[in-house]
């Protein structure tokens, strides 16, 4: 033992001092140890100096492998519910959300009758829960993909015009979500600030500027060095979602469900929790990131039911009245093409309207019981949340409204 004690350091000495390779480098980048991979680059960068060879690339992987490290010391504290893979074409079709949180979808399945002026055929779309308002994926001048937002006036849409202030955030950006404020804004970017692939971003519409604040990049867990996006949160159900290819084969992803936070609760990076906080980021296991708890069961148990009731709302029949003589109980049946179109629109938004009626009644019945009994007070949360219900009933009802007067007037049309 006494002559390894005596060898044993030397030749660690010299191992330490020999320059590493670019895999050590790339596997410390993977094992989220951004600190070795740091120095692993900052050597082969002294190394490749000496030899009167480029650096440009090293430089831009220790760049990445700094800015690791600084998002690890800021990794988030998230509950997880669940995990489900499943290949990457079919997620905008297995992705359930409530109605009032709008709806992943394409420029061609939203206009199945065919698309308007100025929209492409290509990259991803999100509806509103009124239908009347798009953010998707375009290509600009150039052919590079950015985000657009275009409206429904007047009957006609829009043509899809970049978002203001979005112009430099990444060099292609897709996956846009829009939270019902119409102001908050994920979405998916390839950039110089991202970490690997794709990273989510948020944003804000600033009213007085007119335009999109500086997006801010999510961070661990939510990005990673694979590919992340199409992050969003449903509100009605409690549950948030995204998809990354972490760790997945070619042409797969996976769909994480996790619980929002309310406030942003990051881990304390020590020398001692390091590890575990490597894991965190990484989502080495979702029952280490709390799968199995008590809150996890039961925001499990409420997006259920809030799903349950949106799935439920959808499956009622809806009269399509044109006039007296001419009444349907499907789009198809319509003569007209554009017709057809605004139907399929108006029988989703009828089926969300009796489902907010529905919500808003048995909100109402419970505000009055908690009224009457002599034990309880009304919460102040129900009576906020019938406000919101109100509203949204009433929006709901001039959307549908103006739908129907839209698609009698075209199936009509001589």
């Amino acid at each position: 033992m006494s002559i390894l004690r005596k060898v044993l350091p030397p030749l660690l000495l010299a191992l330490a001092l020999q320059p590493l390779r670019a895999q050590d480098a790339e596997t410390m980048m993977r094992a989220y140890r951004f600190d070795e991979a740091a120095r692993a680059y900052q050597s082969q960068i002294a190394e490749a100096r000496r030899n009167g060879a480029p650096t440009a690339t090293l430089e831009a992987h220790l760049a990445q492998a700094q800015r690791g490290a600084r998002m690890l010391e800021a990794t988030e504290r998230v509950v997880f519910l669940d995990s489900v893979v499943m290949p990457a074409n079919a997620v905008l079709s297995r992705l359930r959300l409530s109605a009032h949180a709008g709806r992943f979808t394409t420029p061609a399945a939203f206009f199945p009758g065919g698309l308007p002026r100025g929209f492409h055929d290509n990259g991803t779309a999100f509806a509103n829960d009124f239908g009347d308002r798009l953010w998707l994926s375009q290509p600009d001048s150039s052919g590079l993909a950015r985000l657009h937002s275009a409206r429904l006036l007047g009957g006609s849409w829009t043509v899809p015009a970049p978002l203001p202030g979005l112009e430099t955030a990444g060099d292609v950006q897709a996956f846009p979500f829009a939270m019902p404020d119409g102001q908050t804004l994920y979405f998916a970017a390839q950039s110089e600030e991202s970490l690997g692939g794709y990273d989510i971003y948020v944003t804000r519409y600033d009213a007085d500027a007119g335009r999109y604040l500086r997006p801010a990049h999510l961070g661990f867990p939510f990005n990673s060095t694979a590919n992340d996006y199409l992050y969003c949160i449903d509100e009605a159900a409690g549950v948030g979602y995204f998809v990354t290819d972490r760790n997945q084969p070619p042409g797969t992803v996976c769909l994480y469900a996790f619980i929002p936070n309310t406030a942003h609760d990051i881990y304390l990076l020590t020398p001692e929790n390091a590890d575990s906080v490597r894991r965190a980021a990484v989502i080495a296991s979702i029952d280490e990131l709390g799968a199995q708890s008590d809150a996890a069961r039961t925001a499990r148990a409420q997006a259920k039911r809030a799903l349950q009731a949106a799935a439920q709302a959808t499956q009622r029949p809806v009269r399509i009245v044109i006039d007296d003589t001419h009444v349907y109980t499907d789009p198809s049946q319509l003569r007209n093409e554009t017709a057809r179109r605004i139907a399929t629109e108006y029988v989703s938004r009828s089926c969300e309207l009796s489902n907010a009626e529905a919500e808003l009644d048995a909100a109402r019945r419970q505000y009055a019981d908690a009224r009457h009994a002599s034990f309880a007070q009304p919460d102040a949360s129900l009576a906020a949340r019938i406000r919101d219900l109100e509203t949204r009933t009433a929006n709901l009802r001039a959307a549908t409204h103006r739908l129907a007067v839209n698609m009698r007037q075209a199936e009509l049309r001589p």
